[in-house]
């Protein structure tokens, strides 16, 4: 009772110790994927911000380079007639060049390093002297940030000169309110890499990083300098980040919500992956244990006169429910499970109790049987492979041992372990050959028979197919090792036909016979011997399941 008890107890700790880790692992999983989900949308956030003050730079950018352009183009127009220097005439120009440009306040003219008139004040009755400039581009253009201005003594502004004329800018210019949201700065590149403000706030970047047009993401902030090489003019744009998710967070909660929806839905995914793994891997360990498997035998012809010469034994489990679980399924987990050995041992002593009086009667017959990798390292499984023989009296060149490619790719344990099954006495062959790895030397370092071309190759071949481009190379392998071979899968008499024309020797197929249970095969063999000893053809009119 006390044990049966402590059973009892031991199962429901296990339970709970599954039920928790199904637990964190759905938790685990939603919280990883909201979290990469939110990192993507910040990340998207994130270019959003750059492309938006990206823009509003090119934009800004555009702005003061036709700021620039008036300005020199009125530069231009004075310093081309030095001889009318504040002469009335001149005096009518400038007054009427302010009235018709658009950022342009005021055009004076400038001798001796003097202001002596401009369009708003004219002629200046005792020249004012010009301060030095801020900074000078390398086109020669002299720029003033703010300098206070004459005409309103309380008022700076820009101011722009070059030769014997400068012009006052438009302080507003550029007005801050068509560009909410974004702060930008905006002047002139110096000669010596100096950068000069002339509108917006202080720059938070050096000439060189300004010049350079690099974006910078510093101390929480988005910058993004754009220059006008040929005018010397630079623009730089920025954006806190706090304002990015201030003015986008509608985005970055879709994404966190979408990306724990995801999560959640892998997670509860892979605990039910992960119990049905468990469920199947418990049901195959039974299976195991009591033996609930079935064989059954696809006879393997001789393509020339399409006689049986042997067959493949394969298992088939129907599992508790009565549902079939292809090999494809259950042979990898029974690999994990460390069951692999258990079911290679099963499957010899059905094959060696099943089909010892046929292959005692027919000596000629040969019967292959799969094994694994592991197989080829367990010494016991070499003594019972010995042992079911000796006592069944079959011989040892009636069992072909089958090691699919991907198996045999573990080298050492595959060179060893084919050499001693031939030295005993057993064929040994490459199953579904052309799916792995192996070399034309390595294979010749291996102790093989043949290779068995997988039925993913015989598919190729067909009036309407394209054939494989690696179908040849293993013809020519199998060639250069003096190997035989057998083809798999072959449906069609086209197929069929192919294979016989490029000299291959053995196949199996559904066009020949679908797998059969020990007694259908032992009829099928005994009738083609009964056919042959009254000297029929032997595949004529082979007999079907």
């Amino acid at each position: 009772m006390t044990s049966i008890s402590q059973h009892a107890s031991s199962a429901d700790r296990a339970r709970r110790g599954r039920r928790f880790l199904q637990i964190l692992l759905v938790a685990t999983t939603t919280v990883a994927i909201a979290a990469v989900a939110a990192l993507a949308g910040w990340l998207l956030l994130l270019a959003v911000g750059q492309d938006r003050i990206a823009s509003t730079g090119r934009a800004v950018l555009g702005h003061l380079a036709a700021i620039d352009r008036e300005a020199r183009l009125t530069i231009d127009l004075f310093n081309r007639q030095p001889s009318a220097f504040c002469s009335p005439s001149e005096l009518e120009q400038l007054r009427e060049q302010v009235f018709r440009t658009r950022f342009v306040k005021d055009v004076g003219r400038v001798r001796g390093g003097a202001l002596h008139c401009s369009g708003t004040l004219q002629a200046v009755a005792a020249p004012a002297m010009i301060a030095a400039a801020d900074l000078v581009t390398r086109q020669g253009l002299a720029v003033h940030a703010a300098e206070p201005l004459l005409v309103a003594r309380n008022s700076r502004a820009p101011i722009l000169g070059q030769g014997e004329t400068n012009v006052v800018i438009d302080p507003e210019a550029l007005a801050d309110e068509a560009l909410i949201g974004v702060d930008f700065v905006a002047g002139y590149l110096g000669a010596d890499g100096r950068f000069l403000r002339l509108f917006g706030t202080s720059p938070a970047l050096s000439g060189a990083e300004i010049a350079a047009g690099r974006r910078v993401d510093r101390h929480g902030i988005l910058f993004h300098p754009l220059c006008d090489g040929e005018r010397s003019i630079c623009v730089v744009t920025s954006l806190a980040k706090a304002d990015v998710l201030r003015l986008q967070w509608p985005i970055m909660a879709a994404t966190g919500l979408l990306g724990s929806v995801i999560g959640l839905g892998l997670g509860l995914l892979l605990v039910h992956r992960q119990a049905t793994r468990l469920s199947m891997t418990e049901k195959l360990k039974r299976a195991v244990t009591r033996g609930s498997f079935d064989v059954v035998y696809q006879p393997i012809v001789a393509l020339a006169d399409r006689s049986v010469v042997g067959a493949e034994a394969l298992i088939r489990w129907r599992d508790e429910e009565g549902d079939q679980v292809p090999p494809s399924t259950f042979i990898p987990l029974a690999e994990e499970a460390g069951l692999i050995g258990q079911i290679t041992r099963f499957m010899l002593r059905r094959v060696t109790h099943e089909l010892a009086g046929l292959m005692q009667a027919h000596p000629d017959f040969r019967v292959s049987i799969n094994i694994s990798a592991n197989d080829l390292d367990d010494a016991d499984f070499f003594e019972t492979l010995a042992a079911m023989l000796d006592r069944t009296g079959i011989d040892p060149r009636c069992i072909i041992l089958e090691l699919t490619e991907h198996a045999a790719a573990r080298r050492d344990r595959a060179v060893d372990g084919t050499r001693l099954l031939r030295s005993r006495g057993h064929r040994v062959y490459i199953d579904d050959f052309g799916t792995g790895f192996a070399n034309l030397s390595y294979l010749n370092a291996l102790s093989i028979d043949a290779l068995k071309i997988d039925r993913s190759f015989t598919e190729t071949i067909g009036a309407d197919r394209q054939r494989s481009p690696v179908l040849p190379q293993i013809l020519a392998m199998a060639k250069a090792l003096d190997l035989d071979l057998v083809v798999e899968g072959i449906e069609t008499e086209e197929q069929a036909a192919w294979f016989a024309a490029q000299s291959v020797a053995y196949a199996q197929g559904w066009l020949f016979y679908r797998p059969v249970d020990a007694q259908a095969l032992s009829a099928i063999v005994d009738g083609q011997n009964k056919a042959g000893a009254a000297g029929t053809e032997p595949g004529s009119a082979p007999p079907q399941p």
